[in-house]
């Protein structure tokens, strides 16, 4: 019995095929199905071209139209609609009734299948005893995959890491041989794959593979520095996200600045604060240990990565809930908590104009009050400031 994911899916196939055309689920839809891996995403394959299914269904968004994808948004769900790839050297042309010839270009085995809407495996190449084997192999010549698109290369570490499957032979043969085409490779491809790849629960599994092929010599910051990635060869625990694993490195070598990384990859300014709120945590970790300044600081949602760093960095053993469970017992867990605000203090200064002076003070209060160096009483934390008025200027 199909699950409910495809149940709810198989009206679009159905549209699709009321309308003269077929369709097939095809991908890592199959492939988690068959392993009874949550269903995340549902691609589905068809003989009709982009605007074809622009006529046939009413909020279609065309997402990478240029190579044949559009999204059809049906039942408050969204699914991918491909048109088949053609049996051709142009990897993207479009435009075939077969899909045969477009399982025959995609990158592995286990994810060269297709389904009908009765729940009927397609499978030409042995991808379902290849998940039974827990092997990743290409469809067909690996050469051949490979140049067709090098982020192949990469995806196969990412899919051992996600998996736990080991690499065909002949496959890792073929990475190895063609590993320089990579340089060819958007960074922003790159990076998708990379985080998959240091979050999986496998990620000792495709280390291991990344270790013995050397494609990090392929990669942004590591290729000019290929001592770091080394680092990690004892201690191969699965990260929980990006700005961890920058993390991690960059406190490995400060002289490689936490800008050039997020630049060499092509990270977001939100991986960049949370990789500077780690960092800054880290160190003062390492000075003054567990603290109610580090605890006040860290956001919550990166205590995680946080523990893990640590750990790597210093072999400690820190414990979620215990630091959690310091952080709810401090005084305050925000500013807005402080029994003080910008507009009391710019009344006990009435002569002075706004200012950086005002963010400056606050941030020495919330200091004290932290240390329990002064009570978080609006009037005892006025005498305070008028106390400490000659330091304040």
């Amino acid at each position: 019995m199909l699950d409910k994911p495809f149940k709810d899916a198989n009206i679009v196939i159905q549209t699709i095929e009321n309308h003269g055309y077929s369709a097939y689920y095809v991908g890592g839809c199959i492939r988690d199905y068959l392993l009874n891996k949550k269903i995340n995403d549902i691609d589905i394959a068809t003989s009709a071209l982009p605007e074809q299914i622009q006529e046939i269904f009413d909020r279609v968004f065309p997402v990478g139209i240029d190579h044949g994808t559009v999204l059809v948004r049906h039942n408050h769900n969204s699914y991918e609609v491909t048109t088949y790839r053609g049996k051709t050297d142009d990897r993207d042309k479009i435009n075939t009734n077969n899909i045969n010839d477009d399982l025959s270009r995609r990158d592995f085995t286990i994810n060269a299948l297709a389904m009908n809407k009765q729940g009927e495996i397609l499978d030409l190449f042995n991808g379902e005893n290849d998940l039974n084997n827990k092997l990743i192999k290409t469809v067909g010549s690996p050469e051949d995959r490979f140049k067709e698109d090098p982020l192949r290369i990469i995806r196969a570490l990412r899919f051992s890491s996600q998996l736990g499957f080991e690499i065909d032979k002949k496959t890792l043969e073929t990475m190895i041989e063609l590993k320089p085409l990579i340089k060819h490779i958007s960074i922003e491809r790159i990076t998708t794959e990379m985080i998959k790849l240091f979050t999986g629960n496998y990620f000792n599994i495709s280390f291991q593979y990344l270790l013995m092929t050397e494609i990090y010599n392929e990669l942004p910051i590591f290729k000019e520095h290929q001592q770091l990635i080394k680092h990690l060869s004892h201690n191969v625990v699965p990260f929980n996200q990006f700005s961890e694993v920058i993390s991690y490195f960059y406190l490995l070598d400060e002289s490689i600045s936490i800008n050039q990384w997020i630049a060499a990859w092509k990270e977001s300014n939100q991986v960049k604060r949370e990789v500077i709120n780690l960092t800054n945590a880290i160190k003062n970790y390492k000075i003054n240990g567990i603290n109610a300044i580090l605890l006040y600081e860290l956001n919550i949602e990166l205590f995680g990565s946080f523990i893990h760093v640590v750990n790597l960095h210093f072999k400690k053993s820190l414990n979620y809930d215990e630091l959690l469970k310091q952080k709810k017992a401090l005084i305050i867990n925000s500013r807005k908590d402080l029994n003080i605000t910008g507009y009391d203090i710019t009344r006990l200064f009435p002569e002075r104009k706004k200012g950086k002076w005002i963010e400056d003070i606050i941030s020495k209060i919330e200091k004290e009050v932290l240390l329990k160096r002064l009570n978080n009483d609006k009037k005892m934390i006025k005498e305070w400031i008028k106390c400490n008025r000659l330091e304040i200027n």
